[in-house]
């Protein structure tokens, strides 16, 4: 693994990791409503849901950024280096 396909992953987990904390943040009123209608065992499993979100779906983008270096298709190659990439 070259320093560009980390850097690319860790940007990758960061922003995604980010912006889903966030979303989750901003939600919590909404959750705090949907959990009353919850029984206590789906709640724990509502919870750990939502905290392992992040970290998940971070996760799942870390995957995706290495598929697509290690799969082959760069969509660049066929208009030019237009913009920027990670």
């Amino acid at each position: 693994m070259n320093g560009a396909l980390v850097v690319m992953c860790v940007a990758a987990f960061g922003l995604v990791s980010v912006g889903v904390s966030l979303l989750v943040g901003v939600s919590m009123p909404l959750c705090e409503r949907l959990r009353r209608s919850l029984s206590p065992h789906q709640q724990v499993w509502f919870w750990s849901a939502l905290g392992m979100a992040p970290a998940g779906l971070g996760g799942l983008a870390v995957i995706a950024s290495v598929v697509s270096a290690w799969g082959g298709y760069d969509h660049c190659v066929g208009h030019g280096p237009h913009h920027p990439h990670l």
